[in-house]
């Protein structure tokens, strides 16, 4: 042993009769040294009373920074579909931002992202785990899934994963996700801040129990801040469904909303809703202001939440390499979320009301 005070990697690997770099492996938990090996070696730090030096570490992350960025491997954006079709996630503009967020940020951890379309009526989950492995891949970005409360049987211990939103029931991994309770509170206070009281919110059901109801949760909660009265809240207009979000149907019954509970603004979650004004196909009451949740990109006339799409892949990047150079595999005992708050955006579709507007409100 040395004289020092702080037992370092040497002073273990002395100890455990092996290398120094065999030391940092299992100090990380890497599947390069034997299981057996790492527990014996994480047995003898711990009695020794081994602990990182910080200022190292800070070291060498600055190093690892500054070296150009050697390739380390591929990791796979997994594409699951329980139907025949597998790629319906490239229609949405927020999941594909997701991917491009996630492709780039790879780049700058040294691995390249590849999509890999998984159909289970087509191959089996062995199959396909048994494929990444022979490419080397050990790091999995579940892409969102079709249908919320969904189970996704596969060989996870055999990778590190992370997915995306809520619709995952089964396992429970670590997930990263839009902001969906803050953002409504957030673009709430912004139209309350332009002199609006009365908020409508426009939500489709199945997307409100995609998010774990947080839209509607923050919607109740922003009002519950000011009322502390939940029968004086105004209630979420629910019952519809995407695709017939502009049928004369649902358009009667949310002016009838909108009139009943005396709005004088609609939140919505529904980011194609400000090309239905444009054509005039959505019959906004006069005077109505209008916000989006969900907006893919910044929109002169359409004021509300931007999703940060491509920090949302970049996140879940960095958290997957993590895990990675960790050595952490296989469905976590206590899955993390990590929430990445949207952009609000100025547009025209809301106004600052004059004051004696802002009283009769209130």
């Amino acid at each position: 042993m040395t004289t020092s005070s702080r037992v370092t990697q040497k002073d273990v690997a002395r100890e455990a009769g092996v290398g120094r770099s065999t030391v940092t492996y299992a100090l990380k938990n890497s599947p390069k040294i034997p299981r057996e090996t790492r527990e014996r070696i994480l047995q003898i730090a711990e009695k020794l009373g081994y602990v990182p030096d910080p200022m190292l570490a800070s070291l060498a992350s600055y190093r690892a920074k500054k070296r150009p960025h050697s390739f380390c491997g591929t990791l796979v954006w997994l594409a699951y579909s329980a139907e025949p079709i597998n790629n319906e996630w490239r229609l949405s503009p927020h999941y594909l931002r997701y991917f491009q967020g996630a492709e780039k940020r790879a780049l700058t951890h040294g691995y390249k992202l590849e999509e890999f379309a998984f159909n289970r009526t087509e191959l089996t989950p062995q199959r396909v785990a048994g494929i990444l492995k022979t490419r080397g891949v050990v790091g999995v970005l579940l892409g969102p899934l079709r249908h919320s409360d969904m189970e996704v049987d596969f060989p996870w211990e055999e990778f590190s994963t992370v997915t995306f939103g809520y619709t995952l029931r089964r396992p429970r991994l670590h997930t990263v996700a839009s902001a969906h309770f803050q953002n409504v509170r957030r673009a709430m206070q912004r139209m309350k801040g332009l002199g609006y009281r009365r908020i409508g919110l426009m939500v489709e059901r199945e997307t409100d129990v995609r998010c774990q109801c947080a839209v509607s949760g923050g919607y109740l909660a922003e009002q519950m801040a000011e009322t502390h009265d939940p029968s004086a809240c105004m209630p979420a207009f629910l019952d519809y469904s995407f695709d017939d979000a502009f049928s004369p149907e649902v358009n009667r019954r949310l002016c009838d909303y909108l009139r009943q509970h005396q709005a004088d603004a609609l939140l919505t979650s529904n980011y194609l809703i400000m090309d239905q004004v444009r054509r005039k196909r959505f019959p906004l009451p006069r005077g109505v202001g209008l916000a989006g949740l969900s907006l893919p990109a910044p929109d002169p006339e359409f004021s509300g939440i931007v999703e940060d799409s491509e920090r949302i892949g970049e996140v879940a990047v960095d958290w997957l390499v993590g895990m990675i150079q960790r050595g952490e595999r296989g469905v976590p005992a206590a899955p993390i979320r990590s929430h990445v708050e949207g952009i609000w955006t100025d547009g025209s579709s809301l106004k600052r009301r004059p004051t004696a507007a802002r009283g009769r409100a209130g």
